[in-house]
């Protein structure tokens, strides 16, 4: 009788396992799907939504607070690195959102035009390519970042990469408007 209830009781696991990997397919399915669809729009800058708090702040307090991030940026010396380093999540959304307030409200730079501060990787784009990551990164802006959470919220929201802050710097430092 004991081997019964133990076949039973396996049988019945493999069930539930072979339901949760289903759903869980389906699940991705269903989120690719979704992203596939969104990341067909092109959304511009200028339509962007940014927190309140930063589309608040003045010149001189944005300014302060893109060149606190530059000052990051330029230390942690990403010319020299891999280039899988590049890809870490180590930058978070309310720094990402400063920056790209800048880019949306400034044609100027704050940046001194100096190649040295990039990775090959992003000195080496072609035009095209470098216009292609500037949407993706507010296509992912757009599609990711709450803009209604907290500065503390936002801070711990680590899902940027020193490739989309080079590129946010390259972009501004190239006074390029998008």
């Amino acid at each position: 009788m004991n081997t019964f209830f133990l076949i039973l009781l396996l049988a019945v696991l493999i069930i539930i396992v072979i339901i949760f990997i289903q759903s869980k397919e389906e699940n991705i399915s269903q989120i690719n799907t979704h992203h596939i669809t969104i990341n067909n729009d092109k959304i511009k800058l200028d339509n962007l939504k940014l927190p309140r708090k930063i589309e608040k702040l003045d010149y001189s307090s944005l300014f302060q607070a893109c060149r606190v991030v530059f000052d990051s940026f330029k230390a942690l010396n990403y010319t020299n690195k891999e280039i899988s380093n590049l890809d870490k999540l180590e930058w978070h959304s309310w720094q990402i959102s400063l920056l790209l307030a800048f880019m949306k409200v400034y044609n100027s730079t704050f940046i001194p035009y100096n190649r040295n501060l990039f990775h090959k990787a992003i000195l080496d784009l072609k035009e095209k390519d470098l216009d292609f990551e500037v949407e993706r990164i507010i296509k992912k802006y757009s599609n990711h970042v709450n803009i209604d959470k907290t500065r503390d919220d936002l801070s711990k929201d680590l899902v940027w990469t020193p490739r989309d802050v080079s590129i946010i710097f390259y972009t501004i430092m190239s006074n390029k408007k998008y």
